[in-house]
């Protein structure tokens, strides 16, 4: 048998690895990269360790929620959002990027609901 083909199952094994191990990751990390891009303020999200809140303030790769009854704010790394659970009003408004932008549409739309 040549030397070269002893080698073969070892190569046979890193592509096998390659293809059902580290694309799938890669993939996996390009998705979570893009949602965390993608988080706003206004977006309602869960963090890895069970916080539900209200995306308040998004400055490079910090947030601040807004969670509890009393509306608590608490300060993280974007890298802590575990998944987005609601987006805001992005449907309908897609444009907005500035927070205060984000405020007035919310106060229309509680006035809306008020009538």
């Amino acid at each position: 048998m040549p030397q070269g083909l002893n080698f073969l199952p070892i190569i046979l094994v890193f592509v096998v690895f390659y293809f059902f191990l580290i694309l799938p990751e890669k993939k996996k990390q390009k998705q979570l990269n893009e949602m965390l891009n993608a988080v706003r303020v206004g977006d309602v999200v869960l963090t890895r360790g069970g916080i539900k809140g209200k995306v308040v303030s998004v400055e490079g790769d910090n947030i601040v929620l807004q969670t509890g009854p009393d509306d608590v704010k608490i300060s993280m790394l974007k890298m802590a959002i575990g998944q987005v659970l609601e987006k805001a009003a992005d449907v309908k408004y897609n444009d907005i990027n500035e927070e205060s932008k984000v405020q007035e549409i919310a106060a229309e739309e509680i006035e809306e609901k008020n009538e």
